[in-house]
């Protein structure tokens, strides 16, 4: 039983509802103006990039902060403008930097944590079957 000890850590999330169904939607937490903050946040393999709402942007005191200013293609075709902001987030026991977009002039249905900065830090298992997302710590 020794080997137990070499595995890495494994944090599992059960799917939540949204909108009918059950989603990949985890607790994180965010760091800005100094403080801690709770947000939920849809994870989301097809996203490159993590974007919040401006209701979370606002929330978090961002929209006042000066950020680098971004144009993007949507998965739709559209180019739409985005601000850049690098956070601090907590997730499965890990902290990590994050980097978010945040809309200019149209708004998101959900928080989104993409592939960038997620996929380098975990092993990501979507078991839609048991509806539950399993974050594995990769090896440093």
């Amino acid at each position: 039983m020794f080997w137990k000890y070499f595995l890495p850590a494994v944090d599992r999330f059960p799917y939540r509802r949204y909108r009918g169904g059950l989603c990949p939607i985890v607790p994180i937490e965010i760091k800005a103006k100094g403080r801690w903050r709770k947000i939920l946040v849809y994870v989301d393999s097809g996203a490159a990039y993590s974007v919040l709402t401006v209701a979370a942007a606002r929330r978090l005191g961002l929209m006042r902060i000066k950020a680098r200013k971004l144009v993007v293609t949507t998965s739709g075709g559209r180019t739409q403008k985005i601000s850049l902001h690098r956070l601090w987030v907590r997730l499965a026991g890990q902290r990590l930097s994050v980097t978010f977009g945040v809309p200019r002039g149209f708004d998101v249905d959900f928080n989104l944590l993409g592939r960038h900065d997620l996929f380098k830090r975990f092993a990501i298992t979507f078991d839609d079957k048991n509806a539950l997302l399993t974050l594995t710590p990769h090896r440093k």
